[in-house]
Parts: structure tokens; C-alpha cells; sequence
């Protein structure tokens, strides 16, 4: 199954896009270079008051269907060293976006 990794940093005021509804999808460099963006509904079991942080892998199909998204490190929640990339997402508008569905870029 295919997997990419990636580093995610969301403040809680960048999540008032996702809460405001103006955001459907994140779109994150991933440790491979490669450019995801997957519908943002996905994240809603990582949020907390701090926003989203840490280290992530999604898994997908080889049609690039969405299969499961796994926190595997939060270290640097409490000030460990932050990777090269640095996890820095961004929201943008897809309202026809499948919940199942990922694009990757690169």
C-alpha cells in the first residue's frame, strides 16, 4: 500500500478556515518532495486546542483512494527539533472534494 510522510503544523487560527467551511482540502509537502492534498475532513480526530502538530503518514490506494492517516510522532509538540521540512500546510477550496480521494503532485 502506498504511503507518504510529512511534517504538519496547523495553528488554531489556521483551522478557523476548516471551521468557517471556506477550507476543504490541505495540501502539504510530503518527506519525498511529493505534493498531497487530501480533503481536510481527514484531520478532524487530531485537532486540539493548540491547533495540529507532528508527524504524520497517509496511506492510500493505488488509484490514490484515502485509506488511513496515522500520527506517529509528536515530538516536537514540546519543543523538539523540527524537521528540514517544515510542516507548514495550507488550506484551499475544492467544494466537490471526495473524502476518499488524494491528489499528489511531483
Amino acid at each position: 500500500m502506498p504511503e507518504e510522510t510529512f511534517s504538519l503544523h496547523l495553528s488554531e487560527e489556521d483551522l478557523l478556515q476548516y471551521y468557517r467551511g471556506t477550507a476543504t482540502r490541505v495540501s502539504i509537502t510530503a518527506d519525498s518532495g511529493r505534493v498531497i492534498q487530501f480533503p481536510a475532513v481527514n484531520l478532524r480526530t487530531f485537532i486540539s486546542p493548540m491547533g495540529i502538530h507532528g508527524r504524520f503518514r497517509i496511506r492510500f490506494d493505488s488509484r490514490n483512494k484515502f485509506m488511513d492517516l496515522t500520527r506517529i510522532d509528536a515530538r516536537h509538540l514540546h519543543g523538539g527539533p523540527r524537521p528540514a521540512n517544515d510542516g507548514k500546510a495550507h488550506f484551499t477550496e475544492d467544494p466537490s472534494s471526495d473524502s476518499s480521494h488524494l491528489d499528489i503532485f511531483g
